[in-house]
């Protein structure tokens, strides 16, 4: 389902059992995989990847060639980005889109900077500043980010306390 608001760019391809809620902007040339949900006043920037099973819900901005995979969560409002030095004037820039692979989460508002890999099985905390590559399996926090588990650790704090 398509709603009637959003505006998706005829080369894009929606599965019969995905949905594009209201006011979304999808670019040329964007792949949706099967039983992907795209939130209301999302923007997915031109030629962006999203897998089978993902959800992104209200407010996401992915930028151009953004690779989502499989089973993601992005939550509300999250924003991708994907040049270190925006500048209006620069004629011309580098893009470097973010890549979060399957089964990571992204937690509410967070922000993904440039070129960032999220490994699969990773968590974003809501808010969080991601600046680095976070590592397959790990949960990160904070602004800037910062490691607080890796799968099969007990969950340690950035204060140091454990929950």
């Amino acid at each position: 389902m398509v709603h009637e608001t959003a505006l998706v760019h005829p080369s894009v391809m929606v599965p019969d059992s995905s949905v594009i809620w209201a006011f979304c902007n999808i670019g040329a040339g964007v792949f949706i995989g099967e039983n992907v949900s795209i939130g209301a006043l999302s923007e997915i920037g031109n030629y962006s990847r999203i897998g089978e099973g993902t959800r992104i819900s209200m407010g996401v901005f992915l930028p151009n060639r953004t690779y989502l995979g499989k089973y993601v969560f992005v939550g509300p409002h999250a924003t991708f980005t994907d040049d270190k030095y925006p500048d209006v004037t620069k004629a011309q820039y580098y893009p470097k889109p973010p890549v979060v692979h399957d089964w990571a989460s992204i937690g509410a508002a967070a922000t993904i900077l440039p070129g960032v890999v999220i490994g699969a099985y990773a968590r974003v905390g809501a808010a969080a500043v991601v600046t680095k590559d976070v590592q397959t399996a790990t949960t990160v926090i904070g602004n800037p980010a910062v490691r607080v588990r890796k799968d099969g650790d007990k969950e340690v704090m950035a204060n140091g306390d454990v929950a």
